[in-house]
């Protein structure tokens, strides 16, 4: 028996519904058991995935490769098409930042799917509004 979860698994983990709500439990545990320094954190999950605004945030003095210094906000979605809805995460933040500024913080999105060409970053697809 593997400890480690095959990319098969995660991506039909992804396709069923309960993973909408277990997702930012597991992102939380991950901060928490990687991350140092953490002052605050808030990812809301079950019944609480349906609230508005960032389905996270996180704010540590000790970054590391998964987790940046500083404030951070997240999205999170197990829904298939990872480049176009983070782009529309990053276009909906952009027009509304939700009284945040975005210059003084990271943004994340994460995905329970695969992204197709792992080489290219979700980010160099991202563009402002026109």
């Amino acid at each position: 028996m593997s400890l480690f979860v095959s990319a098969d698994s995660l991506r039909n983990w992804a396709e069923k519904l309960p993973s909408r709500s277990v997702l930012p439990h597991i992102v939380r545990r991950l901060i928490l058991a990687t991350g140092s320094g953490i002052s605050e954190l808030d990812f809301p999950a079950n019944e609480s995935v349906q609230r508005p605004g960032f389905d996270g945030v996180v704010d540590c003095t000790d970054g590391n490769a998964w987790l940046p210094a500083g404030r951070s906000v997240w999205e999170l979605s197990t829904e298939d098409g990872v480049r176009g809805k983070a782009q529309g995460y990053f276009d909906k933040r952009t027009i509304d930042p939700k009284s945040r500024t975005p210059k003084e913080e990271q943004n994340r999105a994460t995905n329970g799917r695969l992204v197709d060409e792992r080489r290219e970053s979700i980010g160099s697809c991202l563009s402002f509004p026109d």
